[in-house]
């Protein structure tokens, strides 16, 4: 599990973090108990299935998505209409949405030292994270539009 040893590590850097999973998936049980035998439940938070979570993206500072395997996830797009900055893994669809260290930071998904560096950075410089969060909202804004997004899949179905 990548994702609970780089927050692990995270907080040996930054005591003052919290990391917040929204969801039920498969690998909540496995999660849950490695967040218990690591010590960390109370600093990893799982709230369950949450109707429009999108909602509460405006509550965090990130969005760690540190994905095995994803087409381009919603809840990608969704913390850039936000202006949230994001850490993602270099898989699937990602990285046609988030440029590395431009508009945001991609790790290879198994990468545990370069999400705790990444992780550190977004933490403790509040100044990459507003810019990585507003230059991710421009991205989302001019590019994955609605009209726009209809107009391709339509297009794709069509063809």
């Amino acid at each position: 599990m990548y994702v609970l040893r780089s927050i692990e590590e995270t907080f040996k850097r930054n005591q003052n973090i919290f990391y917040v999973i929204i969801g039920d998936g498969e690998e909540r049980a496995a999660l849950t108990e490695q967040a218990h035998a690591h010590e960390l439940k109370e600093k990893v938070h799982f709230t369950g299935q949450l109707a429009d979570a999108s909602k509460y993206l405006n509550a965090f500072d990130v969005l760690f998505l540190p994905s095995q395997k994803e087409g381009v996830p919603y809840v990608i797009l969704e913390a850039g209409a936000a202006g949230v900055a994001v850490l993602a893994s270099n898989v699937g669809g990602i990285p046609e949405v988030i440029e590395d260290q431009k508009n945001g930071f991609i790790r290879d998904s198994k990468d545990v030292a370069g999400f705790v560096d990444a992780l550190t950075i977004l933490t403790h410089d509040i100044d990459t994270r507003t810019r990585f969060g507003r230059a991710l909202q421009t991205t989302v804004t001019e590019q994955y539009t609605l009209t726009r997004m209809l107009d391709e899949t339509t297009a794709l179905y069509i063809s």
